[in-house]
């Protein structure tokens, strides 16, 4: 007679980005397991589509997880984290008075830790009087390129992030946009117009939360913003 099958039970949260309602499950034994050896992974690529894989399973295949911008991924895997194997993460700090200090051990309440939306600006960004663009956030993966000081890195998200360009006159949709005329319109842009734009992916809400603490070599009271998803892996 074959073992009973367990279900796991649900739970439901909103996407930051526009309040969607995600029902969700926690991580199962053998996901958890995968999770823990991808968390040694150097590779960022196969952390993140494993990231993907794993939430895509854990939404019950009910979204399309690639497509979402990367503070609802971030903000969507802190949520099934901390159903799964506990709403506490333990973080090591440094000393920011002296690096040679023995490090920190701070417990970290998970539903304390929110989306930082301080930063962000209209997705519609006029680059000059007459054109204009709108934008999305890019995705987990697409957000790997994204360098302030990278101009080429810059280019290759913002290509990849322009829904339509328009004019006075007109309105291009990207997906019906040749590359090659989308590549030679980005390359005619000013470096004004380029930090204009630069402006909406550096100004992306993200995962953030403040703490204080003290240093027990030198006493010293400090505060630190923690950001990103792998500090609450």
């Amino acid at each position: 007679m074959a073992l009973p099958i367990q279900s796991a039970p649900t739970f439901f949260c909103e996407l930051p980005s526009d309040g969607t309602e995600v029902k969700f499950r926690p991580f199962l034994v053998k996901e958890q397991r995968n999770l823990l050896l991808t968390k040694e992974d150097p590779n960022q690529k196969e952390i993140k589509e494993n990231i993907i894989t794993l939430l895509t399973a854990c939404t019950f295949e009910k979204l399309d997880i690639s497509k979402l911008s990367t503070f609802d991924v971030e903000y969507l895997f802190l949520q099934v984290r901390s159903k799964s194997v506990g709403e506490t993460v333990k973080l090591n700090l440094p000393c920011q008075k002296d690096d040679t200090h023995p490090k920190v051990e701070l417990p970290i309440n998970l539903a304390d830790v929110s989306v930082d939306k301080s930063n962000m600006i209209d997705n519609t960004v006029m680059i000059n009087d007459e054109i204009g663009m709108v934008l999305k956030y890019p995705t987990l993966m697409e957000s790997m390129n994204i360098s302030e000081n990278d101009e080429s890195q810059l280019l290759d998200v913002m290509k990849k992030c322009i829904v339509r360009i328009f004019d006075n006159e007109e309105v291009h949709e990207m997906m019906e946009t040749p590359d090659s005329e989308i590549e030679s319109f980005l390359d005619g842009m000013t470096i004004g117009q380029l930090e204009k734009v630069g402006a909406f992916f550096t100004g992306a809400p993200n995962l953030s939360h403040t703490v204080t603490y003290k240093c027990p070599e030198c006493e010293t009271e400090q505060s630190m913003t923690i950001r990103g998803l792998e500090n609450f892996f």
